[in-house]
């Protein structure tokens, strides 16, 4: 995760994204210049063994607000985020693994 990018964050879930048994970080993060648009990232943070990596899911409809769930009980994540800038609700999911 790169500091000099001034991303505001407000919580982060462990939750294993990857299917491998391990936790990681799903986060929401915005940035929110004086003069400027909105930039918002839905992030997940695998450990490689030495440091975090972050995997950029989506660039819009996250910023600060979400949970992690299994809504339909398949075993598999949803993500739901409250896009508090573009003041919408918003749900990310996959038929599959996220990675």
């Amino acid at each position: 995760v790169n500091p000099d990018q001034n991303w505001f964050y407000h919580r982060v879930i462990f939750a294993d994204m990857t299917g491998k048994g391990t936790f990681d970080m799903v986060t929401c993060r915005a940035y929110k210049p004086i003069f400027g648009s909105t930039k918002q990232e839905l992030v997940v943070l695998t450990f490689d063994g030495k440091s975090w990596q972050p995997h950029v899911l989506a660039s819009q409809g996250c910023d600060i607000f979400f949970t992690v769930t299994d809504l339909n009980g398949d075993g598999l994540h949803e993500i739901l985020t409250a896009d508090f800038f573009g003041k919408k609700l918003v749900m990310f999911w996959t038929e599959g693994k996220f990675f």
